[in-house]
């Protein structure tokens, strides 16, 4: 079974020794896109949704709190691409993979925010964190953060994409229908998410 903690705790450690290994880990969250893009749409999202746990793509886990409530796992998968292309340079990696998995990811946290008008931000309710006693709290630190970053890497991504690799972003973004203002929209909601 792969659990989030692949990407935060074990991916690392492959990086530095065998980082082939580190790729075929990510890798394998590509190939199991499509259950993460089923998950966030049986939930109302846009975007990918990564599994708490899966085995194939689908989520695995039998428990509302984790399975729905855990939504940080796509952040870790985030985390875990930037982390091996700065350190391998595999950019080949980012443009083929990486990239959709980032754009699918921040569709995700984009459509996943609420705008609170009492703190003038964007908020997360209603999740888990990885402190997996504190079931269905507001604003879990963790998660917004992660998420911030997330948000901002695909953003960035995005642009050094679509300057550096043209036809490649193109092709991309016909295949997964991006709107142009799809990206500035993640910017402005790694701005304004609450911490």
């Amino acid at each position: 079974r792969y659990f989030w903690d692949t990407e935060m705790y074990l991916l690392p450690f492959f990086l530095y020794t065998a980082p082939e290994k580190a790729r075929d880990l990510l890798l394998y969250r590509h190939f199991t896109l499509d259950g993460a893009r089923h998950k966030a749409r049986a939930y109302g999202y846009e975007g990918a949704m990564v599994p708490w746990v899966t085995i194939d793509g689908e989520e695995r886990s039998g428990d509302f709190e984790y399975g729905m409530l855990e939504q940080h796992t796509g952040t870790a998968v985030a985390h875990a691409i930037r982390e091996y292309v700065e350190a391998t340079g595999d950019d080949d990696f980012l443009w083929e993979y990486g990239a959709e998995l980032l754009i699918e990811i921040a569709r995700f946290w984009a459509s996943r925010v609420a705008w609170s008008p009492r703190r003038r931000q964007y908020v997360i309710n209603f999740v888990t964190g990885p402190d997996e006693y504190a079931v269905a709290v507001n604003n879990n630190c963790y998660t917004n953060y992660t998420a911030k970053c997330a948000l901002e890497y695909a953003a960035a991504a995005a642009q050094r994409m679509e300057v550096g690799q043209p036809a490649r972003w193109q092709s991309l973004t016909a295949r997964l229908a991006l709107r142009p203002a799809e990206p500035a929209r993640w910017r402005e909601v790694a701005a304004g998410l609450y911490i």
